[in-house]
């Protein structure tokens, strides 16, 4: 299911660009042939999205960063059926239905490139799966392996480390002085995450979502639940040009409707304990609470998209395990049919990958028309693909920064959710909301003043703009273009 990622050298993951980036700066910070420091500081108690980052900086040490990055998606992409076949196992099943959980590795969150969430998908199985074992077979070095674990899903996403903290309290709190006490790590990894909300911007944003601050004027924008119900497709396998994701997605639900008609047709197949299905019937309520979160909770509010979408897949990845086992036969076909989707499914995508990697086309050339350390904005007109949904070049300029060095905008740089932001002394000036998705509203007087040097695709500069910049690089759909007059030093 890696071997897509493999494949080329620029995958259709929308962020991706970004995430590179951001590795490059924490590892290259105090490299003067990046010129980091001239731009940004780091700022790594703004963020909880330490793990994904740090992990990618301490691995490029030997691998370099690209290599890096791609190892840790890998990783979160294998560790997610692992994950879920030990908590089936949890809960006294064989866990051949973490077979499942295979067409869901290029979800649209994979694609959009939310890679923490991404990775801390795995850690918050995992956590449940821990917290489930130790109900039934109790040591106490486990309870602070989990409470570890836990500390590393907060520092990777905090939407899946909420839902891993909630299972494991569930599955852990009994009216006795016994469980009140295997409680007491859990209480104290919950106590290390206040003071990111507290004093985190990120944090404060959250708090505010969630309707525990109302200091700011942001307004969360809902989807009607008709809506909801029409995107259900879209945020789990239609990411492709096409109709395979559909078939995708048909293949998959008869498969876990067959799966778990069986499992409750042909109970006495299975040999779960009495504690095995007591655990599993605590955590039979997450599902359901993901299901209403899906339908009720905002799609943004603020810097924060996409919200409610989240989990949609999460409710799936909580359901699963908890689906029995079926007649071994009958195991056997199921396994083997959800292997041969999986097959189909990670060839087809491998496809598409490559074909992609044709659509890029003369990026590096361009990329390597610019200098080190430079000052790079991206107009980016010709968004998407005739491969991939979504809009997998918005964030192509970033790939100066995670190979060049310098600055660029558009950039998660300015979000709260960055491990490193712009100096206050030189930086180029604010831009508004979805400015990366309207480069036709650029002024140049305004927007690009700061900037020596931009990188499009599709479109140009028009006159009288053009006369500020002179195309240096053609290679459609790319352009470079160098600053003709002199540019400003910091913003007005």
């Amino acid at each position: 299911m890696v071997l897509p990622i493999w494949l080329t050298r620029h995958p259709p993951i929308q962020d991706w660009p970004q995430h590179l980036a951001a590795v490059r700066v924490l590892h290259s910070y105090s490299d003067p042939a990046f010129g980091f420091q001239d731009f940004f500081r780091l700022a790594p108690t703004d963020t909880q999205y330490l793990t994904v980052y740090y992990l990618a900086h301490f691995l490029a040490y030997f691998v370099g960063v690209t290599t890096a990055l791609k190892l840790v998606l890998s990783v979160s992409i294998a560790a997610l059926p692992v994950a879920v076949r030990s908590l089936a196992r949890a809960f006294g099943g064989s866990g051949t239905s973490a077979l499942l959980t295979l067409p869901f590795a290029y979800t649209a969150h994979t694609i959009l490139g939310f890679v923490n969430f991404v990775a801390a998908l795995p850690l918050m199985i995992a956590i449940l799966a821990l917290a489930a074992t130790q109900r039934t077979t109790p040591r106490r070095s486990r309870i602070w392996i989990l409470s570890a674990l836990l500390i590393v899903c907060f520092y990777t996403h905090v939407v899946p480390f909420g839902l891993a903290l909630l299972g494991s309290v569930l599955l852990t709190v009994d009216l006795t002085a016994t469980s009140l006490r295997r409680l007491l790590p859990l209480l104290a990894v919950s106590l290390l995450a206040l003071p990111w909300f507290a004093i985190s911007p990120a944090g404060q944003t959250v708090l505010e979502a969630v309707g525990m601050r109302t200091e700011s004027s942001a307004k969360p924008i809902f989807t009607a639940p008709e809506e909801a119900w029409a995107q259900i497709p879209l945020w789990l396998t239609d990411v492709w040009r096409g109709d395979w994701d559909t078939w995708l997605l048909m293949a998959w639900a008869v498969l876990a409707v067959a799966w778990l008609v069986g499992s409750v047709t042909f109970r006495r197949h299975q040999a779960a304990s009495t504690e095995q299905l007591m655990a599993a019937r605590r955590l039979l309520v997450l599902p359901p609470l993901c299901i209403l979160a899906y339908f009720l909770l905002p799609a943004s509010y603020a810097w924060i998209w996409p919200v409610n979408t989240r989990f949609l897949l999460l409710t799936l990845l909580l359901g699963i395990p908890l689906i029995g086992d079926v007649p071994r036969q009958a195991q056997y076909v199921l396994a083997l049919a959800a292997s041969a989707v999986a097959v189909f499914n990670v060839s087809y995508v491998s496809r598409a990958f490559v074909a992609y990697e044709d659509e890029v086309g003369d990026l590096q050339t361009a990329i390597e028309q610019i200098p080190p350390r430079s000052r790079v904005a991206g107009l980016i007109w010709s968004r998407g693909s005739r491969v991939v949904e979504f809009s997998p070049f918005l964030h192509s300029v970033a790939y100066y920064q995670a190979e060049r060095g310098g600055a660029v905008m558009f950039t998660f740089a300015d979000f709260p959710q960055s491990p490193f932001h712009f100096r206050a002394d030189n930086r180029p000036p604010p831009v508004q909301p979805r400015w990366e998705w309207t480069p036709e509203r650029i002024v140049p007087d305004r927007d690009l003043a700061w900037y020596d040097w931009i990188l499009s695709r599709g479109g140009a500069l028009k006159q009288p703009d053009a006369r500020q910049f002179s195309v240096v690089f053609s290679s459609a759909p790319w352009r470079v273009y160098k600053r003709a007059l002199p540019s400003v030093a910091s913003p007005k």
